[in-house]
Order: C-alpha cells, then sequence, then structure tokens
C-alpha cells in the first residue's frame, strides 16, 4: 500500500487531471459517509429508503444518453490530435477536423435536449406509478412533489453535460476536472444544509438546482468563446455518419453501462418493490459505499481518455500502455486497500457496544455479505475497466463478455436467491466474476496485438 501512495503522489505532480480526479473521489469517501450518517440521524428509515431509492431511480435516465457521453470523448479526442484554442479561445487548426467536431458537438447538443425531454417524461409517469404501487408505501403527500420536483431537475442537468463531454475530449480534463472537484464541495454542502434546515425529500432537489447554477457560471465565464466558435459561426461541411461511426461504439457503450447498473442496483429497487423501504434502506446504503470503491478507477484513468486518443492517432503506442497500466495497477492497490477499510469499518458498526454504532449498523448490511459484494464489485471493475484501453481506440470487441457475464449473475441471483439468500447470491456472482475476468483480459491483449500491428 505504501508503494501505491507513492505511485499516487507521482502521478499527481505530472498530472493535474488525474490530481482533480482523485481529489474528487477522496472527497466523495469522506462526503459519501457522512452524507448517508447526517441522512440516517436526520431521516426516519421509511424516508431514508425514499431518498436512496429516488436517487436509484433517477439512475436510469442517464442510459437515455444511449453512452453518447464517452463516445464524445473519444471522437473528440481524435478529432483534437489536430486543433487548438487560439488567443481568444476558439477552436483553431485543421479545417476537416474542424467541421467535424462542429456537426459532432451539434449532434451532441440536439441529442441532449431529447434526452433531458423524454427523462422528464419517463421519470414523472413510470416513477410515480413504481412510487405508488411500492410495498409499504408512504402517503403521496410525503414523496409525490419531491419526485416530480427531482425528475424535472434531473431531465434539465441532463441537458446540460454534453458540453462537459466535448471540454473533455478537447483535451481541457484539468479545468474540468478541477471544477468538478469544487462542485462536488459545494454540492455536498448544499445537501447537508438542506437536511438540516428540514428540506427532508426535498434535499436532492436543492442539490440539482446548485449543480445547475455552478455548470452554466462555469461555461459562461471560461469556455464562451468556445462555444460560440462550435455552435454559432462554424459550419460544419464535413460530417461524421452517426449509424456508421457513432452508433456501433454508442450502443455497445450503453450495454455496458447497463450491465453495470443491473447487475448491482437490482438489489435495491427489488429490496423496495418486494420488502419495503427499511430492507432497501439496508442494501442501498451497503450498495452505495460499495459502489464509490469502484470510483478510484474512474478518478485514475477517466481522465487520461481524451490522451489515449491523441497517443493512438500519433501511434504512440509505448508510451500508450506505459501510461495505462501506471494508472490501473495504482488505481487498482487503492479500491483494493479501501474495500478492506470499508468492510473492517461494518464489522467495527457491528460490534462495538455503543448506541450509536449499533444504530448505523442497522442502515447496513451484516458484515458477511457486506464481504462478500465488495469482492465482486471489486472483481467487476477490474474487469470491466481493462477494456476502457480498447474503448480508447474508439472500438468495443469486448463488449459480448459483458454482457454474457450480466446474463449469468442475473441469472443465477433470479434462481437461487431465494434460496441461498443474499449471502448466497453473492458467492455466486463472485464464481462468475472469476470466470469471466480472464476471458476479458484475454481479449484486451488479443485486440491490442492486433491492431497496433496493423
Amino acid at each position: 500500500m505504501i508503494k501505491a501512495v507513492k505511485k499516487l503522489f507521482n502521478i499527481a505532480k505530472s498530472e493535474q487531471a488525474v490530481l482533480f480526479s482523485v481529489m474528487s473521489t477522496g472527497w466523495s469517501f469522506i462526503a459519501g459517509p457522512v452524507t448517508i450518517a447526517i441522512v440516517g440521524a436526520r431521516f426516519t428509515p421509511e424516508l431514508q429508503g425514499y431518498y436512496i431509492t429516488f436517487i436509484s431511480v433517477l439512475g436510469y435516465s442517464a442510459y437515455l444518453q444511449m453512452g453518447l457521453g464517452r463516445v464524445i470523448i473519444q471522437f473528440v479526442s481524435h478529432e483534437w490530435a489536430k486543433l487548438d484554442f487560439d488567443g481568444e479561445g476558439c477552436v483553431t487548426g485543421d479545417e476537416a477536423a474542424k467541421s467535424r467536431l462542429a456537426n459532432l458537438a451539434k449532434f451532441a447538443i440536439k441529442w441532449y435536449l431529447a434526452a433531458g425531454l423524454i427523462s422528464i417524461i419517463v421519470l414523472l409517469t413510470v416513477g410515480t406509478l413504481f412510487f405508488a404501487k411500492s410495498k409499504d408505501a408512504l402517503e403521496t403527500s410525503i414523496w409525490m412533489m419531491p419526485w416530480i420536483s427531482m425528475g424535472i431537475l434531473c431531465g434539465l442537468q441532463l441537458m446540460i453535460t454534453p458540453f462537459f463531454y466535448l471540454l473533455e475530449g478537447c483535451n481541457q480534463v484539468k479545468q474540468v476536472y478541477k471544477f468538478r472537484f469544487f462542485q462536488a464541495v459545494v454540492g455536498h454542502l448544499s445537501i447537508w444544509i438542506a437536511i438540516y434546515a428540514g428540506a427532508n425529500l426535498w434535499t436532492y432537489s436543492i442539490y440539482f438546482v446548485v449543480w445547475m447554477l455552478m455548470a452554466i457560471l462555469f461555461l459562461k465565464i471560461k469556455y464562451w468563446n468556445f462555444i460560440k466558435s462550435i455552435f454559432i459561426t462554424r459550419a460544419a461541411k464535413e460530417k461524421l455518419s452517426w449509424t456508421k461511426e457513432l452508433m456501433p461504439l454508442q450502443i455497445k457503450l450503453v450495454a455496458l453501462s447497463l450491465c453495470t447498473y443491473v447487475m448491482f442496483q437490482f438489489y435495491i429497487q427489488g429490496a423496495m418493490f418486494a420488502r419495503g423501504p427499511l430492507r432497501a434502506c439496508q442494501i442501498g446504503t451497503t450498495i452505495t459505499f460499495i459502489m464509490m470503491i469502484g470510483t478510484v478507477m474512474g478518478a485514475f484513468i477517466g481522465p487520461k481518455m481524451p490522451y489515449f486518443g491523441i497517443l493512438i492517432v500519433g501511434k504512440k503506442y509505448k508510451e500508450l500502455d506505459n501510461l495505462f497500466i501506471k494508472l490501473f495497477l495504482t488505481a487498482a492497490s487503492i479500491m483494493i486497500f479501501g474495500g478492506v477499510v470499508l468492510w473492517i469499518g461494518v464489522l467495527l458498526l457491528n460490534t462495538m457496544p455503543f448506541h450509536l454504532a449499533k444504530y448505523y449498523a442497522g442502515r447496513l448490511l451484516e458484515p458477511t455479505p457486506t464481504a462478500v459484494f465488495i469482492i465482486a464489485y471489486i472483481i467487476w471493475i477490474l474487469s470491466s475497466s481493462s477494456g476502457l484501453y480498447l474503448i480508447a481506440h474508439k472500438k468495443m470487441p469486448q463488449i459480448w463478455i459483458a454482457v454474457i457475464t450480466t446474463m449469468l449473475s442475473v441469472g443465477t441471483m433470479l434462481l437461487f436467491g431465494n434460496r441461498y439468500g443474499i449471502t448466497g447470491s453473492g458467492i455466486i456472482l463472485i464464481a462468475v466474476q472469476i470466470i469471466m475476468l480472464p476471458v476479458m483480459l484475454f481479449a484486451v491483449f488479443y485486440y491490442r496485438k492486433k491492431w497496433h500491428s496493423q
């Protein structure tokens, strides 16, 4: 672990984008438990169950992006290898690349406007029906208006997000991740203040408002000339074909994202619907903690994805390999350490003879199922994150491995979940992940050799 920490500081010195990304993840590791503790102290178990399930159901809106965010980053990065900013912050460089970038940007903004509108409609209809029909549902006066507010604001937030994907693809990762760090700090502070002010289920709506105000100010102050040069003054003569270029990768990224979501969020929503908000509170809180561990991998590799694309265009494969392996191994070491710390924390809550410890332990799963799901999730993240190397090439031939893994995992959970309980289901999940991990690694090495020899 000491070596991993040293690597972390060395990376932070040379890669400021990674530094801010790691800082954001570190803040989440601090702020996440604090938020859950405050929610546990100020909300009843039923309200906490609704709060967590609200956020879980909102996650479905991300799939209306159809994976376009990552596609934007990788395709823009390949065009940005021939472009730059001029002194006024406008795009300059190769005209063909500039034209393709403008076309992609205009397509993205239209897509996200439509996705945001559809998200609002779906969340307000299907989501409301889901909560109304859930077991032991509370009075509609308690949850309906906060849910409607969150659904609308979530859709509006979705409409703003493509600008940040475009900036990442243009290798503005340092500025974007620096902003995201401060946004995360302010966002959590707004949640804590709202909870103590008695906002209850309105809390996340307040967070959405703060997020959007900060995003709009950031884009206006720092990148308004960039936005004008792309969306107003530049006509796209050379166009990207969505069906031939973007859609193949987009569909595969949606499938990968859906695999992760279904494999783990399935437990929260299933518990809410079948066993009520109290059980959803326990499972949802535990899985929320566990999924925070996976953000470590994204914190290290995510900021460098645009740069990976630039290296690939320049055929600098050795530099690409060295950087990816360094980031992957460092993140994996810290992620495993984080999993151990999380499990020890849950164990201590269940063994300490204090009323407060027992109170919070009752909001989580027991130590054994917690350990099982920590192991399963870490193996899954190692497998899926190794595939980011291939995604940087704007290709994703390994998607069938993720789909098969998810089908096997969910299928065995449905077949054996009632018989063996949540711990038994988790052990089966681990077995599936262990079998499929070497298959994924083989695919990465196979396609790496194939593509780089061309």
